[in-house]
């Protein structure tokens, strides 16, 4: 899967999707960083694909990144997903009303970037949201 078949996937998002998508990556990303969850080289692999996937030039092909890194990119999209239902964060007053549908349209590009059908991406999402619900989380989970 190329950046560019990624990168159309993100353009046919809702501008709220796409903006909430863009935060969450930046964010987890950063606070990665800060709290070295996860090697340098890793960490340093995720920020050129996110900015080969939000920026005019391609840094890095998401399908270079191994499965384990492509699995931090989902998870960080699962866990939003989860914090967006839960606790609304990244919704602000401009995207109240697309709640659903952002949610919706992070459920569709992890079915994308998996390759899973959608019921199972609900199914993961859904435990992600119960997890969150109950026991909140540390973001530990890489």
């Amino acid at each position: 899967m190329e950046n560019i078949k990624i990168k159309n996937k993100i353009k046919e998002l809702n501008n709220s999707s796409q903006e909430v998508l863009q935060l969450l990556l930046s964010d987890t990303l950063l606070e990665m960083g800060c709290r070295e969850r996860v090697s340098k080289d890793i960490l340093r692999r995720l920020v050129l694909v996110y900015l080969s996937l939000f920026g005019e030039n391609d840094y890095f092909e998401y399908d270079d990144l191994n499965v384990k890194e492509k699995n931090i990119i989902c998870r960080i999209v699962s866990k939003g997903i989860a914090s967006i239902y839960v606790d609304d964060e990244y919704i602000t007053d401009d995207n109240t009303v697309d709640r659903l549908i952002i949610i919706e349209d992070l459920i569709e590009l992890l079915c994308f970037l998996t390759g899973f059908c959608k019921s199972t991406i609900k199914r993961l999402v859904i435990r992600d949201i119960k997890i969150y619900f109950y026991a909140g989380w540390k973001w530990d989970f890489i």
